[in-house]
């Protein structure tokens, strides 16, 4: 049987799924299912999980919902690859399997399309759903040829923000760094940003959901996979600096302050680990990248210990 022709405007919705609560997968798939834009396929790829994925997916009876079951765990990265692998429409819109969209979402993406000719990414801004809400992630809007800030910082948050169109990653080769996970996104991201433009929709249409599961509780795992990041396009500057209007002082100003930020976070969460050598390995290396900040972020830390031991032995003297 020949396979289908889509017509311009169909959308790829990838849905990767590993060890997902019933509840999370099924208000994902829901938040598709509502959108106002009906054009879609939703690929749904079991990375080979333990809980009853086959199951919940066979619950719905819509043929838009595509199974696919990785014959072993892949991870992140490569079962987000399967799904742009798999996928047949113009446009591929990804979404993680904790968090969900609002019913406008792929709609208000096609219409920022229209709208900017040399669009290849338009993501959305979220709203925070779930627990741990004191914890937010702050990000900075950004649009256009926006590589350089989006090395210093990544301003969308999530895969779940993101739509793109298939042709442009199938041009460059763009796909998933599983050597990047958990910053994989990032990696896609300026891979996306080193060659086209982005755009944000006007409203936030992602609802991003706050759990211990995804809160970078794994923070050292976080900052590791950063510097994998980092080193990369630093060593990628000059074909970065040809690929867009970006000068070599402004690129090396982004990575000097990533990388300041990734090594001396990786420093404090090794020194509350009581991993001393660690953690004076990575100050050294925050150092390298920005002294100045360096001395005075540990003078900060000194005075605040400091704060507190004073505060500590007053305590002690009136109460005892």
């Amino acid at each position: 049987m020949q396979e289908k022709l889509f017509t311009p405007g169909f959308v790829s919705v990838i849905l990767p799924a590993y060890n997902t609560p019933e509840k999370f997968l099924r208000d994902a798939i829901e938040s598709v299912l509502s959108q106002t834009y009906s054009e879609f396929e939703l690929l749904i790829i079991d990375d080979s999980t333990t809980a009853p994925v086959e199951n919940i997916v066979k619950s719905y009876t819509d043929e838009r919902i595509k199974y696919f079951r990785n014959p072993e765990n892949l991870g992140m990265a490569a079962s987000r690859n399967c799904g742009l692998q798999l996928a047949r429409g113009e446009f591929i819109a990804l979404l993680d399997h904790d968090d969900l969209w609002l019913p406008e979402k792929l709609q208000s993406s096609l219409e920022l399309f229209k709208k900017y000719q040399d669009a290849i990414l338009v993501y959305s801004d979220t709203i925070p759903l779930g627990e741990y809400l004191n914890r937010l992630i702050e990000k900075q809007r950004a649009e256009g040829r926006i590589f350089s800030s989006m090395l210093a910082q990544n301003p969308i948050l999530s895969m779940s923000c993101s739509v793109v169109k298939k042709s442009f990653l199938e041009k460059y080769n763009i796909k998933f760094n599983s050597d990047c996970v958990p910053c994989d996104d990032w990696d896609f991201h300026l891979q996306c940003a080193l060659h086209g433009s982005i755009y944000c929709t006007a409203q936030p249409l992602v609802k991003y959901r706050y759990h211990e599961n995804n809160l970078s509780s794994n923070a050292i795992k976080m900052y590791y996979a950063g510097i994998n990041v980092i080193g990369k396009y630093q060593k990628l500057l000059d074909e970065v600096v040809q690929q867009t209007d970006c000068t070599r002082k402004d690129l090396q100003k982004s990575i000097n302050y990533i990388a300041f930020k990734h090594y001396y976070g990786l420093a404090f969460e090794y020194l509350k680990l009581h991993e001393y050598k660690k953690a004076v390995k990575y100050l050294f290396r925050a150092f390298l990248y920005r002294p100045f900040k360096c001395i005075n972020k540990i003078l900060c830390y000194i005075g605040k210990m400091l704060k507190k031991k004073i505060y500590r032995c007053f305590f002690q003297v009136i109460f005892l």
